[in-house]
């Protein structure tokens, strides 16, 4: 998601963070890695995001958005946002340190370990945040500091989104909306180190934000979907949809009813990779909403379940 960065710092790293309004100072994730307030502007000549409809107008939201079990919820916003052209700004409100000594404790690359952490505060918090800018040193530092020193400020994740998603619960955060990517982050990532379809799962639906084209949003979560659910070449369209169901629903009528929503989301699927069909937002929203589901669940167990597993969800075996 981001662009090309040429800096491979020698340090710690700073990332400014925009769309998302925090309500406390500082909140310390563990491993040395700090989401802090901060308040600066970062001028490019991307895009602007105007504010979306009251929440009295937004009356068009999908059932499985209200429902959601898992702390927030997410809505399509994408009527009420435009990209516009000529100089725009970033308004940074919060400052993300990932520190070298983190890296090193987790084994990862700096860059990588900041994508995972707002990757997860994208799918758990606030869908809408994002980090333009990035700095070797804190960009309350960087305010103060002299002209020739501004080279270490640089763009970062920049790219216009395709579709626009916000929580119902805004872009206030509070510091329990945090707790659990705090509590979950690390054994997040090693699950995402030890089994490279979650992984790609999780890329997949952060990345699934800023396609363009609806069809090929939806193809990108459904090859997540399948690389975690999908036993075999034959039957995908029935089996895959009632692994997923299995895994997210006990039995009874709500699993039922989840097996008949996923299978429609995987005939949306089929249209966007064989008719060519046009593909509308909603199944775009709704395909995302389903892998964000499974994938909180995942880290929230810690576990990956098995082929043999899911075929026991599903046979009672």
């Amino acid at each position: 998601m981001s662009s090309g960065v040429s800096i491979c710092p020698d340090g710690d790293l700073y990332l400014g963070i925009s769309g998302i309004d925090l309500k406390f100072d500082r909140l310390d994730l563990g491993e040395g890695i700090c989401l802090s307030k901060t308040k600066c502007t970062f001028l490019t000549g991307h895009m602007m995001v105007f504010e979306s409809a009251k929440e009295e107008d937004q009356t068009d939201v999908p059932r499985s958005v209200r429902t959601d079990k898992d702390g927030s919820k997410w809505k399509d916003v994408s009527a009420e946002t435009r990209p516009v052209s000529g100089l725009t700004g970033y308004d940074i409100t919060g400052e993300l340190l990932i520190t070298k000594a983190a890296s090193e404790s987790m084994g990862q690359d700096q860059f990588a370990l900041a994508r995972w952490i707002l990757s997860l505060m994208r799918m758990w918090s606030v869908p809408s945040l994002s980090a333009p800018v990035l700095s070797k040193q804190s960009l309350s530092l960087v305010l103060a500091a002299e002209m020739e020193e501004l080279q270490q400020v640089l763009p970062f994740e920049t790219q216009s989104r395709g579709i626009y998603l916000e929580s119902d619960l805004g872009r206030s955060v509070t510091l329990d909306r945090l707790y659990w990517i705090r509590d979950s982050w690390k054994s997040g990532a090693k699950l995402a180190n030890a089994r490279k379809e979650f992984r790609l799962a999780v890329e997949a639906l952060d990345q699934a934000h800023f396609v363009h084209d609806h069809a090929l949003g939806v193809l990108l979560v459904w090859a997540a979907l399948e690389g975690l659910f999908s036993p075999s070449r034959s039957e995908l369209r029935f089996r895959t949809s009632a692994l997923i169901a299995s895994f997210l629903e006990s039995p009874g009528a709500e699993r039922r009813k989840l097996h008949r929503e996923v299978t429609k989301l995987y005939d949306a699927r089929s249209s966007a990779a064989h008719d060519r069909s046009s593909i509308d937002r909603a199944a775009l929203m709704e395909s995302m909403i389903l892998l964000r589901r499974i994938i909180i669940k995942m880290i929230s167990n810690c576990h990956v379940p098995s082929r043999d597993e899911l075929e026991g969800l599903l046979f009672g075996g």
